[in-house]
C-alpha cells in the first residue's frame, strides 16, 4: 500500500486500526521472547 492511497483514506477508524496492528506487534514481540527463553522457538 503506498502512502498516498494512505493518507487519502486517512479516519479515525484508520488510526484505531493503527493502534491495534502497534500493539499486536508489540504483545507478540513479547510472545516471541518469552518463548525463546523457555527455548521452544
Amino acid at each position: 500500500m503506498n502512502e498516498s492511497f494512505l493518507h487519502m483514506s486517512y479516519s479515525p477508524e484508520a488510526e484505531e486500526l493503527e493502534k491495534i496492528r502497534e500493539s499486536a506487534q508489540i504483545y507478540y514481540g513479547k510472545y516471541v521472547i518469552r518463548c525463546q527463553k523457555n527455548g521452544l522457538i
